[in-house]
């Protein structure tokens, strides 16, 4: 009788022993599971953060022409000064200018220095510092890509870092007068520019270079 008692009570023992230890399995199981499943969402979180860029300005520069290569004069457009030196805005109704409505042209042979034939257009945003520049380019016909190509020295954006002029871009080799092409570059300043740079003359030519739909974000 004793034996059979004392067999029973060895029996309960061992049961809740292994009742316990399912118990502590359980609880282990779900506390690792609960912060591994944690540790990866604050984990997905953290990667997904990106930076936006905003639209600050865009400059279609309208539908009405202002003619004349002046040697410096202001223009406004968006609240905002462009400076134009021996370049101006105006209209075609030639290809590939047709839609274009108004739009930007450089052209350094209109400037009679010979030791410093330029052509560009300032924009001046004051405090607001620009991070990028987008617009479109191509050149005023076919003839002038075809005939006066080599009266361009070089065409570029630039912004003003340290009281200093700088190239963000040079882009003569990527516009043609086929279309507009449309063109990006990362800038850090509050003044950029569009400068074209002459190479000598022949007689009459011209190579004027036409910018529009420029975009600009802070």
């Amino acid at each position: 009788m004793k034996k059979t008692i004392l067999f029973t009570l060895m029996a309960l023992a061992v049961g809740m022993g292994a009742v316990a230890c399912k118990d502590n399995n359980e609880v282990s199981s779900s506390t690792s599971s609960s912060d591994n499943q944690q540790s990866t969402t604050t984990s997905s979180s953290t990667s997904t953060t990106t930076t936006e860029k905003e639209v600050y300005k865009t400059f279609d520069f309208g539908t009405t022409q202002s003619n004349g290569y002046n040697e410096s004069r202001v223009v406004t457009f968006e609240e905002i000064d462009i400076e134009l030196v021996y370049s101006q805005v105006t209209t075609s109704t030639n290809d590939p200018h047709t839609n274009a409505g108004a739009f930007l042209v450089l052209s350094p042979t209109k400037n009679p220095s010979d030791e410093n034939m330029i052509s560009s257009a300032t924009f001046d945003f004051k405090s607001e510092v620009i991070k990028e520049v987008s617009f479109d380019a191509t050149f005023w016909s076919a003839n002038d890509e075809k005939y006066n190509l080599g009266l361009l020295e070089k065409v570029e954006l630039q912004h003003f870092v340290n009281d200093t002029w700088e190239t963000v871009k040079e882009f003569k080799a990527d516009v043609t007068a086929a279309n507009y092409t449309t063109l990006t570059a990362s800038v850090n300043s509050s003044k950029i520019r569009f400068i074209a740079t002459g190479n000598g003359r022949d007689g009459t030519y011209q190579i004027r270079t036409c910018i529009d739909n420029v975009v600009v974000y802070k």
